[in-house]
């Protein structure tokens, strides 16, 4: 038995990168491929999201028993939790615009976050972007069997989500990183929306 965790964004990284090494990959590499990009960002998501509202630092995370309530509590946050957090974050930009339009999301936003909702990082609006672009290659990939796949655009994929994992590394212990992190959370349970 492995104790390498199957749903680490390296892991399914690897195994996506490993399914298109042949250019002339079958179709059904191709899309699980996709699949696996997205789910490294996901899940890599929704485990800083856990950890965070753990109240553990990463370090802590290696432990097993926190290891094992972080696990649970990755099994609350769904693909909807995110693009809803991601739709909240990307709308402070209408709402810095026009003050009047959902105020409910200035308001947690800055309940989290020190500073006014604009300007927002351009990275955070990237892995925003990067999430729904791969969420939408992946539902295509995994339940459109008119739609055929190329090479390049698996690798596209895969891509897309190491960008994405990259500026996760880099700024996830930002304020706005952090805040996006809770917003997730606060949209994870029964389809709540902020």
């Amino acid at each position: 038995m492995t104790t390498l965790d199957h749903l680490d964004a390296s892991t399914l990284l690897t195994h996506a990168r490993r399914l298109v090494d042949d250019p002339d990959a079958p179709q059904e590499d191709l899309r699980a491929a996709i699949s696996a990009a997205y789910y490294a960002v996901f899940h890599d998501v929704c485990r800083r999201a856990a950890t965070q509202i753990a109240g553990r630092p990463a370090q802590d995370a290696a432990s097993p028993a926190v290891s094992v309530a972080i696990a649970q509590l990755v099994r609350w946050f769904s693909h909807r939790a995110l693009l809803d957090a991601g739709q909240l974050v990307q709308g402070l930009d209408r709402a810095a615009a026009d003050p009047t339009w959902h105020t409910r999301r200035v308001a947690a936003w800055e309940l989290l976050h020190d500073e006014q909702p604009h300007p927002l990082p351009g990275h955070l609006l990237a892995v925003i972007r990067s999430i729904r672009m791969l969420q939408d290659m992946r539902q295509s990939a995994s339940y459109d069997r008119v739609v055929l796949f190329g090479h390049e655009q698996a690798l596209d994929a895969i891509t897309l989500a190491e960008e994405a994992l990259d500026l996760l590394r880099q700024h996830a212990q930002t304020p706005a990183y952090r805040a996006f992190f809770v917003l997730v959370t606060m949209s994870a349970r029964n389809g709540a929306r902020v």
